[in-house]
């Protein structure tokens, strides 16, 4: 066997662990009346993993969080089993980090929760990823695995706070502008998500592909923007 069979072979095995590892993930169990139990809040699990937590903006009308990914203790298993996967290693970086703004309770943004629509075009890298509301908090954020991220300092906590306070400066930014935004035809949705694009980074740091989604460059490419 030459060394690409042994990578393809090494390789092979990884994703076989990688989907038992989430075949075993438990699902919510039900009680004797047939309910389901009661669903934890991720987000409440994000602010306890969290390896940094601190206020953010000029109120502190929110927090930064700053999490490893929550597959780390997996990638660190496989650096140390599969060391021969090296690009591997670079893109699943067990130390790279993810980064979150996080809303009290009824003090979040009014927008709609979820990472698309005017949202996408806030240039925090790689795209919003991730938007929770529960009984916990409003939470929205980003990670750094995607296509190039392992050309950033993702592993940097000052990168990821800057990264953050992107995040944060463009939801409030886009708070003002989504009742225009939804009402706005085609030509308007462009120019208020071109104002927001490059108004709330003031840096203007890292291209255009690191800085947006992959649905936002997509639409980018078709003409569309929402």
């Amino acid at each position: 066997m030459n060394e690409h069979e042994q990578a393809q072979a090494a390789l092979k095995q990884v994703m076989a662990e990688l989907q038992g590892l989430f075949a075993a993930i438990p699902q919510r169990p039900l009680k004797a009346n047939r309910k389901l139990e009661k669903r934890h809040s991720h987000n409440r699990h994000l602010h306890d993993v969290a390896i940094i937590r601190e206020p953010l903006g000029r109120n502190g009308d929110a927090e930064l969080w700053i999490a490893y990914t929550g597959m780390r203790e997996e990638a660190l298993r496989l650096r140390a089993t599969h060391p021969e996967l090296e690009y591997f290693h670079s893109v699943c970086d067990p130390d790279a980090l993810n980064g979150y703004v996080a809303f009290p309770k009824r003090r979040g943004p009014k927008l709609p929760t979820h990472y698309q629509g005017l949202v996408q075009y806030i240039p925090v890298h790689g795209g919003i990823t991730y938007a929770v509301k529960d009984s916990f908090a409003t939470v929205f954020g980003f990670d750094t695995a995607h296509w190039k991220s392992e050309d950033q300092p993702r592993t940097d906590p000052e990168w990821i706070r800057y990264q953050c306070h992107v995040l944060h400066h463009g939801l409030r930014m886009a708070e003002e502008l989504w009742p225009k935004f939804r009402k706005a035809n085609r030509d308007g949705k462009i120019a208020i998500a071109q104002t927001l694009f490059e108004e709330c980074d003031p840096a203007q740091s890292g291209r255009v592909s690191d800085r947006l989604g992959f649905t936002a460059l997509i639409n980018l490419m078709c003409g569309k923007v929402g």
